[in-house]
């Protein structure tokens, strides 16, 4: 069904009270879906990351609180804890289950989520890339989208990791997103040679002090995580780079999964058995990936790429598919993506 379609049916569906009874009704029926809402970052794109990537911008703070509401009036919250019993243990899940995540480490988690979710006596997961939070450094797709939005060429030349021409005098979006896909898809991708070309070729200055500034502008400090799993949230790994577990090799994808727990756990002292998939990319048929994500010590794995599926005894716990979150989202599109997931799915 063409989106444009599907939203004009959402819209009828919600204005004739359907979405509303549909929730109301998962309060008796069990249904076998488990839906499950991913956030980066909240606020207002063009404010939050002028310089950044507006596309992790997912909520302005107001519609971020009117989602909560709706999840807490609606919905019982979950934890890691109960999701992992569930699978471990097969403790039945309460009835109609939802569960908020947040991936990255950006401030406004801290910020804006954290109060929110207070105030509203919720709770989310926090998944967290930790090299970027203990070294200060910015995140790959916010530095190439800096670099690429401060230049003044109208087109550049790169040769690693293979030649490639940018030309930069149209539509920008299009070469950050041709830069990000090579960064997404080559194998053993050395990330900072890279940046540091894109640099050169771009003539923008990039130094530990300016990449400080923005990190510090942008990200959480270990105090903030700390804080944020004293009030209740769970906080868990988005691994150490935040790299693409598919382009890498062995040792790099063990470093990855068992790193990012390790730095967790001894930040947290406590143990931190969830991970959610850098760019949410499932594994799919990687038995590699899935066996490292198991011997790491994870028992449950997130991503939001492959579909939603059901929840039951033939799902994957390091697999569990998650929902998008879009700032231009109407209400009655985000109702319908809790009361309905597979009314709405949609890969980004």
């Amino acid at each position: 069904m063409p989106w444009s379609l599907r939203t004009r049916l959402i819209s009828v569906l919600d204005g004739a009270g359907v979405l509303e009874l549909a929730m109301a009704a998962r309060k008796f029926v069990r249904l076998p879906y488990l839906p499950i809402v991913t956030y980066h970052r909240l606020g207002v794109p063009k404010q939050n990351a002028a310089d950044l990537d507006e596309t992790v911008v997912d909520a302005t703070k107001e519609g971020f609180e009117r989602q909560v509401e709706l999840l807490m009036r609606r919905f019982t919250l979950l934890s890691i804890e109960d999701l992992r019993l569930h699978f471990l243990d097969r403790k039945p899940l309460p009835k109609n289950p939802a569960l908020i995540t947040f991936d990255d480490g950006y401030r406004e988690c801290h910020d804006i989520a954290l109060p929110v979710l207070q105030r509203a006596g919720g709770k989310a997961v926090f998944f967290i890339s930790t090299d970027h939070i203990e070294d200060r450094k910015t995140f790959w797709w916010d530095r190439a989208n800096y670099l690429v939005k401060r230049s003044k060429k109208t087109r550049i030349e790169i040769d690693y990791p293979a030649p490639i021409v940018h030309d930069l005098s149209g539509d920008r979006t299009k070469v950050v997103q041709q830069i990000l896909d090579v960064i997404k898809e080559t194998y053993a991708l050395d990330i900072e040679r890279y940046l540091n070309a894109l640099s050169v070729a771009l003539d923008v200055p990039w130094g530990p002090a300016e990449e400080k500034r923005i990190t510090d502008e942008a990200l959480m400090t270990w105090d903030q995580v700390r804080a944020m799993r004293r009030a209740g949230m769970d906080v868990e790994s988005h691994t150490r780079t935040h790299r693409v577990l598919q382009t890498l090799p062995p040792e790099d994808l063990r470093e990855e999964l068992e790193g990012s727990r390790r730095i967790l756990e001894a930040q947290l002292d406590e143990p931190v058995r969830a991970i959610a998939y850098p760019v949410s990319l499932s594994p799919g048929e990687h038995d590699t990936i899935f066996n490292a994500v198991r011997t790491a010590g994870y028992d449950l794995g997130f991503s939001t790429s492959q579909g939603l599926g059901p929840l039951g005894a033939k799902t994957n716990p390091l697999d569990i598919q998650r929902i998008w979150v879009d700032p231009n989202l109407s209400h009655s599109y985000f109702r319908a993506a809790v009361a309905v997931p597979h009314l709405t799915y949609r890969r980004r």
